[in-house]
């Protein structure tokens, strides 16, 4: 399975504006926090596809999506 993965996550060709090609999961200890960032936003969902169950996925999609969400989300106190 680890092979499937690495294998579509290398086949990704990222937007211009990322600077980082995606690496092999092997390698995953030397991340920069950026390649993370790309890897869960970006990549996660399409090298997932076809791994994990559909109802998994739908959950892992959500999960994306809300961090997507939050990520752009001024978040801040009332009423302190």
């Amino acid at each position: 399975m680890l092979v499937h993965l690495d294998a579509k996550l290398l086949n990704i060709r990222p937007r211009c504006d990322i600077k980082r090609t995606p690496r092999s999961i092997r390698k995953c200890q030397t991340r920069k926090a950026s390649e993370c960032y790309n890897c869960l936003l970006y990549y996660s969902v399409y090298v997932l596809d076809g791994i994990l169950p559909a109802h998994y996925l739908k959950h892992w999609i959500l999960l994306v999506d809300v961090i997507h969400y939050l990520l752009g989300v001024c978040l801040t106190k009332r009423g302190y």
